[in-house]
């Protein structure tokens, strides 16, 4: 068994990933399953997916990282598009810290990686991923932690914004209190 995580979007509204739709699908690649065959995503966008998607979800799941690394290990990239891709989507700092984590957590070796693709490592970041694993994250450590995990304000400002207007389902002492 295989498990598949299937996504009808690249994040949320208040959290987003947005890849540029121009060449999406023309970097696809196609993957045999069983019954068919799909398109997925080409090889530099599925990297800074994965690591925007385990970051979002603060890496509590360690088998997110693996992914990471198994992709990493047997596949090659084309570099510059990875960073230049990273900062279209403002996905650096993710792609920095799953790097990180791969390199220290799991410590698995990334031959061939350039320096300017895990040049934005931020150890503070991982200390608190490692925090989580043992401690599940309460509110406000979750929000703080995805806030310092993006570099853009808008992108900041949109996820704040977001979870201002989702306040009236948990209310404001769940933010306040941190519960």
């Amino acid at each position: 068994r295989i498990p598949i995580d299937l996504h009808w979007r690249f994040g949320e509204r208040a959290y987003p990933f947005d890849l540029p739709d121009n060449n999406l699908w023309s970097r696809s690649q196609t993957t045999d399953l069983k019954a068919a065959q799909v398109q997925t995503l080409g090889n530099e966008e599925l990297l800074l997916y994965l690591c925007f998607h385990g970051t979002k979800h603060y890496w509590l799941r360690l088998l997110w990282l693996s992914d990471v690394a198994r992709l990493l290990q047997s596949t090659s990239f084309d570099w510059p598009a990875v960073v230049r891709l990273s900062k279209q989507t403002g996905s650096e700092r993710c792609l920095s810290l799953a790097l990180f984590l791969v390199r220290d957590l799991l410590a698995c070796e990334l031959p061939g990686l350039p320096r300017s693709a895990g040049s934005r490592l931020d150890g503070a970041l991982a200390a608190e991923v490692v925090r989580f694993l043992a401690v599940p994250p309460n509110t406000l450590r979750r929000t703080r932690f995805r806030l310092r995990a993006r570099e853009r304000r808008r992108d900041k400002a949109r996820f704040l914004l977001g979870r201002a207007l989702r306040l009236g389902e948990y209310g404001w002492e769940t933010l306040t209190t941190g519960g």
